[in-house]
């Protein structure tokens, strides 16, 4: 008897349910593999950590610049405008040293630094600066001296205040003492006999009526010198004042103020400037015509007795009658 063939199982009738097919295992990766992604994700890493890299570079790349920029900064060349003809290389070599240099950076500040340290310096006044793309310009106004005084062993320069200046007062004529320099540019007359009482530091301001009439008559004749002979300024023939009678509190009747020319000839001027009507002598007008035609009239000196023209020369007496107060 034939063997009974075996039937296959129908799935609810509709023939041999589906089959579930096995899902392929997965592949092991390779060391190669592991390699090559590691590979990959390094390179991202190393873009990405670049990428921050320049970026903080940058950044500190900036404060870099800013920390070494007052450095590298532009400097300027000190310059003094408009100085007057008889500055010299000292005082120009003093106003550098008391600016601070020749050369300064061209910052915000740098003008006021300057300004305010050049304050501190008398021969200046009315002091501005102003810096432009390559130099740093001083604009200011020059204490002129015309005399000098020795006290204590020491040699100082006097200049009258002018009515420019800050500390001008119409009512209280003043000069300004000043360091001494050697300016052979300038006549500067020794005040001779003169009270040192009261006497102010330098860059002080001082009011002794004795000294203020000296330096007085001195800038008259410097203005007289430039009107009538400026070749030959009669100053250049002068070497003192002397103030020692001034008021006449040692003497009424001498000379209260004495000029004297350089071979020792006295020129007695007479009461201090402005004050010739209170002790009936000639106007100062008449004792400058009388002074400068004598002088013109002996070939531009004064050097009276070097030149054997007489002791000394007289100027109080008036020329002219002029009514006088009882």
């Amino acid at each position: 008897m034939a063997p009974k063939k075996k039937q296959k199982t129908t799935w609810f009738g509709f023939g041999s349910p589906p089959t579930r097919k096995k899902s392929k295992r997965a592949r092991k990766p390779t060391r190669a593999d592991t390699i090559a992604s590691l590979k990959k994700a390094a390179a991202v890493a190393a873009v990405v950590c670049g990428m921050g890299g320049v970026a903080v570079g940058f950044r500190y790349m900036d404060r870099y610049v800013h920390a070494v920029a007052p450095v590298t900064q532009q400097a300027g060349a000190l310059e003094l405008i408009s100085p007057p003809r008889w500055i010299n290389t000292e005082l120009q070599a003093k106003i550098a040293a008391v600016a601070g240099g020749y050369h300064f950076p061209l910052g915000d500040d740098t003008a006021g630094a300057i300004a305010a340290r050049l304050q501190h310096l008398p021969w200046l006044y009315n002091i501005r600066i102003r810096t432009t793309e390559s130099t740093v310009h001083v604009h200011a106004d020059y204490r002129k001296p015309s005399a000098l005084v020795k006290s204590g062993g020491k040699t100082y320069l006097l200049a009258m205040v002018r009515p420019d200046d800050s500390i001008y007062a119409a009512e209280w004529p003043r000069v300004v003492l000043l360091d001494y320099l050697e300016l052979g540019t300038l006549p500067i007359l020794e005040i001779k006999g003169f009270s040192a009482k009261g006497m102010p530091p330098v860059g002080g301001s001082w009011d002794a009526p004795e000294v203020t009439t000296a330096v007085e008559l001195i800038n008259v004749l410097a203005r007289m010198d430039e009107i009538s002979c400026r070749e030959k300024p009669l100053l250049e023939e002068l070497a003192a004042i002397d103030v020692f009678n001034f008021d006449g509190r040692k003497n009424k009747s001498d000379s209260h103020v004495i000029l004297y020319a350089k071979d020792g000839t006295e020129i007695r001027w007479g009461a201090a400037y402005g004050k010739s009507r209170l002790y009936f002598e000639a106007t100062e007008q008449e004792k400058l015509a009388t002074l400068y035609t004598f002088y013109k009239e002996h070939n531009n000196t004064i050097q009276c007795i070097k030149s054997q023209i007489c002791q000394y020369v007289e100027l109080r007496n008036p020329q002219k009658f002029f009514p006088r107060p009882n």
